[in-house]
C-alpha cells in the first residue's frame, strides 16, 4: 500500500532535525520503501511517498521523527486503483431509480 506523508517543522526544532537527517539520511526502517521525498523551498514543510505492506512499519518510521516535527500519514491509491471504484460508483448511481416528489 502507498502512504502520503506530510510534515511541518517547528522553527525551534530546525537545527536538531537537520542534524538527525544528515546523520540518518531520514531512511525508513525495513519493510518501508521510500518512493520519493520533496521539500518546499523557503518553508519548513514537505511530503513524501512511501510503500509498505504493513502499516506498523510506517508507524515505526514516523515514531523516529514525532518528537521533532508534526506528521500526517494518509493511505493513498494510484489512478489505476481508484478509477474502477469511481466507475462502480457512477454505475450504481445510474442503476438507482430516482424518486419524484
Amino acid at each position: 500500500m502507498l502512504y502520503l506523508v506530510n510534515w511541518t517543522i517547528p522553527i525551534e526544532n530546525r537545527d536538531r532535525i537537520i542534524q538527525r537527517f544528515l546523520k540518518t539520511g531520514g531512511q525508513p526502517p525495513p519493510g518501508v520503501k521510500l518512493v520519493g521525498r520533496w521539500h518546499a523551498m523557503g518553508h519548513m514543510l514537505g511530503f513524501g511517498l512511501a510503500e509498505a505492506e504493513n502499516p506498523l512499519d510506517v508507524q515505526r518510521w514516523m515514531l523516529q521523527w514525532t518528537d521533532l516535527m508534526h506528521l500526517q500519514v494518509h493511505p493513498a491509491m494510484t489512478d489505476a486503483e481508484y478509477a474502477p471504484l469511481l466507475a462502480q460508483m457512477l454505475q450504481q448511481a445510474a442503476d438507482t431509480p430516482s424518486v419524484s416528489p
